[in-house]
């Protein structure tokens, strides 16, 4: 009977949780997610990666578009300027430049939005 009750205590829990999730969505040139938005020109913080190496799983190099290079840990703490944001095959995605790098090139980096703040790559706004 403890079993039981345990699995439909579990089930409601789960259900519960599941409801409760967050869910980004577009209107316009805005993503919003959790309690952050996401449009051209604002500025996000990068935090540190989320592998074991502190390499970011979900900042990527380029436009996103063909051969994925993922951000090394070395920008972490950098600042990305949004250029664009959209939404692909029910994923959302924004594009923007690394602004604190060595060099004299800009670094395009392609965001995966809910990945990269679940994630707590990103710092969300407050």
């Amino acid at each position: 009977m403890k079993r039981y009750l345990f699995l439909i205590v579990l089930s409601i829990v789960v259900s519960t949780s599941t409801a409760l999730a967050q869910k980004a969505t577009i209107n316009k040139d805005t993503v919003t997610y959790g309690h952050s938005k996401f449009y051209p020109k604002k500025e996000i913080q990068i935090l540190y990666g989320s592998t074991p190496s502190k390499t970011f799983a979900f900042l990527a190099l380029g436009s996103g578009f063909g051969v994925i290079t993922y951000l090394p840990a070395s920008d972490s703490k950098g600042t990305v300027i949004l250029k664009k944001v959209y939404s692909m095959r029910g994923k959302y995605y924004a594009i923007g430049e690394l602004q604190n790098t060595s060099g004299l090139e800009r670094k395009r980096v392609t965001i995966d939005i809910e990945g990269a703040i679940d994630n707590k790559e990103i710092k969300e706004d407050n």
